[in-house]
């Protein structure tokens, strides 16, 4: 607690102040005490000796968590401030921080401050108190005492949760097998529930027909029961590329009908005046050309053929983001799926 002297009428000195000033008149003020005197002047330099002798000051400590509800595993910052007298250097010294079991000590900063880490996991759940104690060093003790804050931190137990992960996958457009993929769910700090699957498809090539179509069926939700993960299904469907060269569609027999169809042609380009035609080298020239052009694109049109209905699934990646809800938790993952 800081004396503060009143002698002779004159203005009272903090103890601070008064191991300040007046100190060359300490000593002369004194004797003419011990012989009664009191004379004017004397009052000041009297009131610094009985300062001086008096105790420091125990000054302010103030404890400042970065936050004051966390959870058991979750580190936190604590400033720790030690106010100044008037008159007086900032305080130096050291600051120790005492939570639960743990303690860390640091030196005072530039203004009196310091800033001390709490790491996760060493308060308990519930409510702990912060207590951070000044000692001062040698260039403050004659400024100021010991003195020591508190702080109060509510600590809240880590809360359960799960993931989700399934890896990378390559189908062929149209496949029926092969386009399956399996979603794992695994659990955290003693996770246990029912978790609900959704898919969607968030990442896709600029240009695309036929998105593939996603589905959990029956596997959704998956039964967390342990520290084992759960498993889910996830069936990715595409469309084939229907046309000629795929043989898929309706099947168009062309091979029995170019024989019919070459001789509609001929009728059709014969010459009526064959003598004319005969005399004309030329136009038999064109006529040959003709018969010969059809005649091969009859025979190249002679397989089993089917006609274009759909372009298909776009070949390319595909971005494919799965959700995971349960009671109060949810969880995201994502994997790709490339369809060639």
């Amino acid at each position: 607690m800081m004396i503060t002297i009143a002698v002779c009428g004159m203005a009272p000195l903090r103890g601070a102040q008064a191991r300040t000033e007046h100190m060359p008149a300490v000593a002369a003020a004194a004797h003419r005490h011990t012989e009664g005197s009191c004379v004017a002047g004397d009052g000041a330099a009297l009131a610094t000796m009985y300062a001086w002798a008096a105790p420091a000051s125990s000054p302010a400590v103030t404890v400042i968590p970065a936050a004051t509800n966390v959870t058991v595993l979750q580190s936190f910052a604590v400033k720790v401030k030690v106010g100044s007298e008037p008159g007086a250097p900032d305080p130096t010294g050291t600051v120790v921080l005492h939570a639960g079991g743990y303690n860390v000590s640091t030196a005072l900063q530039a203004g009196g401050e310091a800033t001390l880490t709490v790491p996760g996991g060493v308060l308990a759940t519930g409510s702990n108190v912060l207590t951070a104690i000044y000692t001062p060093d040698a260039a403050s003790a004659g400024y100021y005492g010991g003195g020591s804050g508190q702080a109060v931190v509510i600590v809240y137990p880590e809360p359960s949760y799960f993931s989700i992960a399934a890896p990378a996958i390559t189908i062929l457009r149209g496949a029926a097998t092969g386009n399956t993929v399996r979603v794992a769910v695994q659990p955290y700090r003693g996770f246990t529930g029912l978790v609900t699957l959704t898919a969607a498809i968030t990442g896709a090539p600029r240009l695309v027909h036929d998105l593939p179509t996603l589905s959990f069926g029956a596997t959704s939700p998956v039964r967390i029961v342990g520290d084992s993960a759960g498993t889910a299904i996830l069936t990715v469907t595409t469309t084939g590329n229907a046309g000629l060269a795929s043989g898929n569609g309706p099947e168009i027999p062309l091979a029995p009908a170019a024989g019919s169809m070459l001789a509609g042609v001929l009728l059709l380009i014969w010459p009526a005046n064959r003598k004319r035609w005969r005399q004309s080298g030329m136009q038999r020239a064109l006529h040959v050309t003709a018969v010969a052009a059809c005649s091969i694109w009859l025979l190249g049109c002679g397989i089993q053929g089917r006609f274009i209905s759909s372009a298909g699934t776009t070949p390319g990646n595909y971005t494919v983001t799965v959700i995971g809800s349960s009671e109060g938790v949810s969880a995201t993952g994502q994997f790709l799926v490339t369809v060639r």
